[in-house]
């Protein structure tokens, strides 16, 4: 099995086994909290939040090494999905017996974690997050995810391990999150990977509307008031209706560190036992490392907040068992990654740590230099943050919320200083490194947005009358769009007929490779010129490598021997056929085409020209002397 079709359960089963998945990371979640001494009675609430992000933790750090070492075969991947399945469906139970008998349950705790009032904030916050969970529900459609969020889990399934295709530059950058949305695709669970993302989201939303403040008790708590509206800032960033709605491992890291540090700054966190503060700096340990094997990037806030955990232990005098818990833990988390990439590129251990593609391939520093150029939209940075180019790139903005930020007022309070200032760290490393999409600073924006909700009232108090207006108008737009986006994707997981309409208009690449396995003999081995790899009917190779080598140049002699032994019998040329350009001598005959397809995306602003699909034989076996450079 190859492609999404093939994989998925029949709609609603893939809703249904999904929303399971995501209710057995719950009940991991509350087991793990108890352990860790964040789940006792009378403690905050903003703990409860917290489960499925812990419990996705701890799936992934179980799960990652094993994929690594090619133990993770489709049938053990369904077992523990099953098994999951059978937890959740003993969590549900569990939790609904608890909140009917008003104990302080799991359900009760999480329910009543959410403000009761419905009304102002409140219910524009309700709005958002129902509005977001259901279009976390829809099919996947987005570009990224049907290249290698998804294509790699399919790979992944296949090949019983994480899968080595260095001629795929995108596979290169997956990570833990792609195993978990193979642990879904396992048994067909489509929507767990965007479910996994909601449930970040969740995280971080608790964690502002539940926070800790030391000036409570003082009357100066911005909890009745402020908290929700800090919280809808947050909610109602445009570009957060790009990460919901897509298996696409973003909001989930961004949680693991959020969480990280509240339990760092947090006052309930502040004076622990040395048992109890142990456990909290491993918990730490564990989330920080895990979000950085889910996205690079996510190395940079979480060792900043691990550096910062780690000082605290010395002022503790702790210095010793926290150097080994934390020796440990990277050997759990952090090795097992930096050992394969060390085996299969022939890096050096440090470049395996830290660089996004380690090894000497071709043309993967062209790919890099690519990745850090890239622009949600022409508005220059950091205008980028606030102002869309156009209503087609609406959904890459963080908004209007960054105007709170003006009311950050820390005082003396030397841990939120260092909150502060870790955040702004974390944004202008991130800079440095050449990133200027507005997800790539939606850490340091959550992280500052937190240490304003438990900073004293007065300063945000006092601008209240003018800093609600864009907030409240923001929200609206963004619940209007995220309501759309339900009407328009949530019924492609109810029925097949449905799913189909929704996936060939909005799923870029979905009719084209409808087509192709309509014309395509079942033992092919296709060359595929479409970036969508997840969608691809065959074994499929990327000809993405092309972008950044010349064919036929002594550079691309590693890819050409690549194809050679992975037995390509057919190429898809998008585009003329003799548009293949210097692969042109290794074609064979034309076997259908044209087919018509049309670049498409969820935003019917996006939508694309047409552009024409070709199937041609493929003589790989004369490679690499039929892939000579043309004069």
């Amino acid at each position: 099995m190859y492609s999404l079709d093939q994989v998925v359960a029949f709609p609603p089963i893939s809703v249904v086994l999904s929303l399971l998945l995501i209710v057995a990371c719950d009940g991991i979640g509350v087991t793990l909290l108890r352990v860790f001494g964040l789940s006792s009675l009378g403690v905050h609430r903003w703990q409860r939040w917290q489960a499925p992000v812990v419990g996705a933790m701890a799936l992934g750090v179980v799960l990652y090494p094993l994929a690594l070492a090619g133990l993770t075969s489709r049938l053990f991947m369904r077992s523990v999905a099953f098994a999951c399945v059978g937890l959740g469906l003993l969590h549900t139970v569990r939790v609904i017996r608890g909140f009917v008998s008003m104990r302080q349950g799991s359900l009760y705790l999480f329910i009543s974690a959410i403000p009761s009032q419905l009304h102002g904030w409140n219910s524009l916050i309700l709005l958002l997050l129902a509005g977001m969970g259901l279009v976390a529900l829809g099919p996947v459609t987005n570009a990224d995810s049907l290249d290698y969020h998804i294509g790699v889990p399919i790979a992944l399934l296949n090949e019983g391990g994480m899968p080595f295709a260095p001629e795929w530059f995108h596979s290169r950058l997956a990570g833990n999150g792609e195993v978990l949305n193979a642990l879904g695709l396992a048994v067909g669970a489509e929507q767990f990977g965007a479910l996994l993302q909601f449930a970040g989201l969740m995280g971080i939303v608790g964690l502002l509307l539940r926070a800790e403040s030391n000036y409570e008790h003082q009357g100066e708590t911005t909890a009745a008031k402020l908290r929700p509206m800090i919280a809808l800032a947050a909610l109602s960033a445009p570009v957060l209706l790009l990460l919901v709605s897509s298996p696409k491992p973003q909001l989930l890291p961004i949680a693991m560190t959020t969480l990280a540090l509240a339990l760092v700054f947090y006052p309930s966190r502040r004076q622990l036992p040395p048992r109890h503060a142990l456990l909290g700096f491993t918990l730490v340990c564990l989330l920080v490392m895990s979000a950085s094997q889910t996205k690079l990037i996510y190395m940079l806030g979480g060792g900043a907040v691990g550096l910062l955990s780690l000082a605290i232990m010395v002022r503790q005098r702790l210095l010793l068992p926290a150097l080994g818990i934390g020796f440990l833990t990277a050997l759990l988390v952090l090795a097992p990654s930096v050992a394969w990439k060390y085996y299969y590129f022939h890096a050096s251990f440090i470049d395996a740590l830290i660089k996004l593609l380690p090894g000497h391939w071709p043309g993967t520093d062209g790919f890099e230099a690519f990745l850090r150029g890239y622009r949600d939209s022409d508005v220059p940075f950091p205008l980028s943050l606030v102002l869309p180019f156009g209503i087609s790139t609406i959904s890459t903005v963080i908004g209007a919320g960054l105007i709170l930020l003006v009311a950050l007022r820390p005082g003396p309070d030397r841990w939120l200083l260092a909150g502060i200032a870790t955040a702004v760290f974390v944004g202008f490393a991130v800079a440095g490194l050449g990133q200027f999409s507005s997800r790539s600073y939606l850490e340091s924006y959550f992280w500052l947005l937190m240490v304003l909700a438990i900073q004293p009232a007065p300063t945000l108090s006092r601008g209240y009358s003018w800093f609600r207006w864009p907030i409240f108008c923001q929200a609206l737009a963004t619940i209007a769009l995220c309501w759309y986006g339900v009407v328009t994707l949530l019924p492609g997981s109810l029925t097949p007929e449905w799913r189909s309409t929704v996936m060939e208009r909005a799923a870029n690449g979905y009719s084209v490779m409808k087509w192709v396995d309509s014309v395509l003999p079942s033992d092919a081995v296709l060359l595929n010129g479409h970036r969508s790899m997840a969608l691809a009917p065959r074994d499929a190779v990327s000809f993405g490598w092309s972008e950044f080598v010349e064919v036929g140049s002594p550079a691309s002699e590693p890819y050409l021997r690549r194809l050679k032994d992975r037995g390509v019998t057919h190429m898809l040329v998008i585009g003329a056929p003799h548009n293949a350009g210097k692969l042109s001598g290794c074609m064979g005959a034309v076997i259908a085409g044209p087919s018509y397809g049309r670049v498409a995306t969820r935003n019917p602003f996006n939508a694309g020209e047409r552009y024409e699909a070709w199937i041609v034989e493929f003589e790989s076996e004369r490679l690499p002397e039929c892939a000579k450079v043309q004069g």
